[in-house]
């Protein structure tokens, strides 16, 4: 299945460090843009992989502490964290996003 821009749901909220925000109805998961300006928390149980598409910084997951910069994929197995740093990140997350105010 070909996911379209225009096939998509899209939103730019005002006070959220989204850029993006795509879904698609049916699909197991959904894909998002993410600019993180500082700390981004996420408190989802969701399976959520992170691919960096610049910038760097970390991920707090634990007690552990994952360096992350351009090209590396980050993978929060159901678990809380944290992002930190300067980075514009693709995130894949299952299950999907049901609206804009859900964890990425």
């Amino acid at each position: 299945m070909r996911i379209r821009r225009n096939d998509t749901e899209e939103y730019n909220p005002d006070e959220s460090s989204v850029i993006e925000h795509y879904l698609r109805e049916g699909t197991s998961f959904s894909m998002s843009r993410l600019k993180v300006d500082g700390t981004h928390r996420n408190e989802s149980k969701a399976e959520i992989a992170y691919y960096v598409l610049e910038g760097d910084g970390h991920i707090h997951v634990g007690d552990e502490i994952i360096d992350m910069e351009e090209k590396d994929v980050v993978y929060a197995k159901e678990e809380s964290h944290t992002l930190e740093g300067e980075m514009e990140l693709l995130v894949v997350r299952k299950p999907p996003v049901e609206s804009k105010d859900q964890d990425l």
